[in-house]
């Protein structure tokens, strides 16, 4: 799962680019994730978001909210605590 609150202001590709690299994103990765595999996808999001902040969930797979919903919960309001 990845959140972004930035509001984005597309005029061309270039500077969409430039505002997803300021953007601060959360990754809510589940390490045992079936469909979306977290070793290909966590660097994805990392060098789309190097300003971004990255969650593991070792005991979660692809349905963080069933497996992890507490967890996941907070996460959120943390991150929108904090931007």
């Amino acid at each position: 799962m990845v959140c972004v609150r930035h509001f984005i202001e597309v005029t061309s590709l270039d500077a969409l680019l430039r505002a997803f690299k300021a953007a601060i994103g959360l990754m809510i990765e589940g390490m045992r994730d079936q469909v979306l595999l977290p070793q290909y996808f966590i660097p994805i999001f990392e060098a789309a978001f190097p300003h971004g902040k990255v969650y593991r969930l070792e005991n979660a797979g692809h349905f963080l909210y069933e497996d992890e919903p507490t967890a996941i919960a907070l996460l959120i309001q943390q991150f929108i605590d904090l931007t």
